[in-house]
């Protein structure tokens, strides 16, 4: 490294040594910077840089809050069958180990390795309850070393959780579908990252109903900088308001998702109470008191309602049937037209989406702070 000696007050860029005053002469060099070694049609490609990194901390940050508020709703499974219990603030007092969430990963490339990691912190899902197939899991040894259990066994990961995420490219389906069609159970949630199938074609591919597959848009002038960690940008609340799929201001990112997506999730988590066996009515209170965060101290001006999702069953102590989402799709209900334009509702649903992340990290400050405090004991 190249190094200069200044007699009087050391520069900002200096390099740490037993003597202060010393800098690197060549930290901005542009012969030594990343671009400088590439051609002029290499360099064209650079912004496919931000590009991949926003995509995954995008599709990292949707896909764990989902997998939060879906597990909040399994561990309060077991509390609608007491009797003594019947309000939705009085069922997330408690909870059920028994109904923990199980998550699968399909593909473990840069995608998958991410989102296993932000589902077993930010989303809660304890190492046991992860499952990861992947072509090499060798090379998995610090998820391993946690506990989480990784295979090259498609059919295994797929049969054995309530979430399935695929983080396949469009070539690797053919093979895929030989391996996991059949065995992927009715109560299980696809959520899919492959990209160029149409969510109708991937649901009758696979088989199943309950399938979500986001949709990402971009714009062309906005700045992302992608020398950050994905877990970091989980911290910047703008961002993070940014990264819901009802935020108000998801235009102002290089990435967003719009309003049918937040449908596809909020119809999911209504199939997935149906499948879990709750009646009509507590599954809406359900999706209130999670979704939107209704609860005793901040209470709903306005809720989603039953008629918000159907108008042909009016059995409120019975299940709903289980709605098609791919169907969604193209298609407005009523649901769509209350996401869109309730600015309340949004809001709603945004803090929520938004307090997931917020929680971790007051929770992990916490821990810090607390295991500080015993060291010094």
């Amino acid at each position: 490294m190249a190094l200069i000696r200044h007699q009087g007050k050391p520069s900002v860029n200096k390099v740490t040594t037993n003597d202060d005053n010393f800098e690197d002469i060549t930290e901005n060099l542009a012969t030594l910077q990343f671009e400088s070694a590439l051609t002029a049609e290499e360099k064209e490609l650079l912004n496919l840089r931000p590009r991949s990194h926003a995509l995954t901390a995008f599709a990292c940050a949707q896909a764990t809050y989902f997998v939060a508020v879906l597990s909040e709703a399994r561990l309060i499974k077991s509390q609608l069958e007491k009797p003594k219990i019947t309000r939705t603030n009085e069922l997330l007092q408690e909870s059920d180990t028994a109904n923990t969430l199980v998550a699968g990963i399909i593909g473990c490339g840069r995608l998958g390795s991410h989102l296993a990691h932000c589902i077993l912190s930010v989303g809660e899902v304890s190492p046991e309850n992860i499952r990861i197939s992947t072509r090499r899991p060798e090379t998995l040894t610090e998820l391993q070393e946690k506990g989480v259990i990784c295979t090259d066994k498609n059919s295994v990961v797929a049969k054995s959780c309530d979430i399935l995420f695929l983080c396949i490219l469009p070539s690797q389906l053919p093979v895929l579908l030989l391996d996991i069609k059949g065995v992927i159970r009715r109560e299980t949630l696809v959520y899919s990252f492959i990209p160029t199938y149409p969510l109708a074609k991937l649901s009758s591919l696979l088989g199943v109903l309950n399938v979500v597959h986001p949709k990402y848009h971009w714009t062309d002038d906005k700045y992302w900088d992608n020398s950050i960690d994905i877990t970091a940008t989980f911290k910047d609340n703008v961002l993070l308001e940014q990264m819901c799929p009802l935020s108000f201001n998801s235009k102002d990112c290089l990435i967003y998702t719009n309003e049918t997506f937040a449908e596809q999730l909020i119809y999911a988590f209504v199939n997935m109470c149906s499948l879990m066996g709750v009646k009509c009515q507590d599954a809406i209170d359900i999706v209130n008191a999670i979704i939107l965060d209704h609860s005793a101290k901040s209470p709903l001006t306005t809720k989603l309602e039953l008629l918000d999702f159907t108008n042909q069953f009016s059995d409120k102590e019975s299940v709903l049937p289980l709605f098609n989402l791919s169907s969604l799709e193209d298609r407005e209900t009523p649901l769509t037209a209350k996401l869109r334009n309730n600015k309340y509702i949004r809001s709603r649903f945004v803090n929520k989406f938004c307090k997931v992340f917020q929680n971790y990290f007051e929770w992990k400050k916490i821990s810090q702070f607390g295991g500080k405090i015993l060291s010094h004991h």
